[in-house]
């Protein structure tokens, strides 16, 4: 592994991804929250040399974890930290509205289908809102967001808070380089 002259060279040849997210660490600086299950990936592949963002985002494409690249609000190109999760197959989560109506039907006995749509009234269950702390650069990107907490408490799986907070960047970084080209 090398990081010469802002090109990061990876080199896989069986090593574990906790281990060449450390060294990556090591070489760039880059801040990097993961779960230890990810840890524990083999990665085979020959990556680079190219920037930072561009190794990372071919190393863990494809893997099964969930991940998201916060860029320096200076350099859009510049990787500040990496964020990742657990990519789960799991279904995504019930409200507990739903779930328990639905056992309250089923301790009722069969019902006709279409039964339910009679005269009561269905609850609506309101997602709890997610707090994050927005980046001290003033950049308005959230940091020491628990994609995990997230998810079960807004009804969503972690890869669409993940994929909030992704679209959140780029559009954060669409005005960095709209803001850079009106100053040229």
């Amino acid at each position: 592994m090398s990081y010469i002259g802002g090109e990061l060279t990876v080199s896989g040849h069986g090593a574990r991804l906790g281990q060449i997210l450390d060294s990556i660490k090591g070489l760039t600086g880059i801040a990097i929250d993961a779960p230890p299950q990810s840890a524990d990936n083999r990665i085979f592949d020959d990556i680079g040399p190219a920037s930072a963002r561009r190794v990372l985002e071919i190393l863990l494409d494809g893997s099964n974890v969930n991940y998201v690249l916060v860029s320096s609000p200076q350099d859009s190109q510049h990787v500040q930290q990496l964020i990742l999760t657990a990519r789960t197959n799991e279904p995504p989560p019930v409200p507990a509205g739903a779930a328990a109506g639905a056992m309250a039907e089923q301790a009722g006995g069969p019902t006709l289908y279409g039964a339910g749509f009679g005269g009561g009234e269905v609850p609506v269950v309101q997602p709890a809102a997610v707090e994050a702390v927005a980046d001290p650069g003033g950049n308005g990107i959230p940091t020491n967001v628990n994609i995990q907490q997230a998810a079960t408490a807004s009804g969503k799986t972690p890869g669409q808070i993940l994929d909030e907070l992704q679209k959140k960047q780029l559009q954060e970084l669409d005005a960095q380089e709209a803001a850079q080209a009106a100053q040229q």
